[in-house]
């Protein structure tokens, strides 16, 4: 499920559907996607925040990485190569294009 708004209340319904990830587009207000992962630990899931059309990929990836854990971001091609930020601990992992 792809949130736009309502991250606590979506996230929270598609978590005891059963899901184990929600996608938020990066550009979204950071307090949806602040209340999606907060959702995300409650529920010892993950959130992944869609960067496609993100104009400043570095500084959105940023704000993503002080999130949490659960979080990771994602840009689907064409954008400048694919970049993943996965975290678990400090692991983190570029791939190019």
């Amino acid at each position: 499920m792809k949130i736009v708004d309502g991250g606590s209340y979506e996230s929270k319904f598609t978590f005891e559907a059963g899901a184990d990830l929600v996608t938020v587009p990066g550009l979204v207000h950071e307090m949806t996607i602040s209340a999606a992962v907060e959702e995300a630990e409650k529920y010892r899931k993950a959130v992944m925040v869609d960067l496609l059309g993100v104009a400043n990929i570095h500084q959105r990836v940023a704000g993503v990485e002080r999130l949490g854990r659960n979080t990771f971001a994602f840009t689907p091609p064409p954008t400048l190569g694919v970049l993943a930020k996965m975290h678990s601990g400090n692991q983190r992992k570029r791939l190019e294009r």
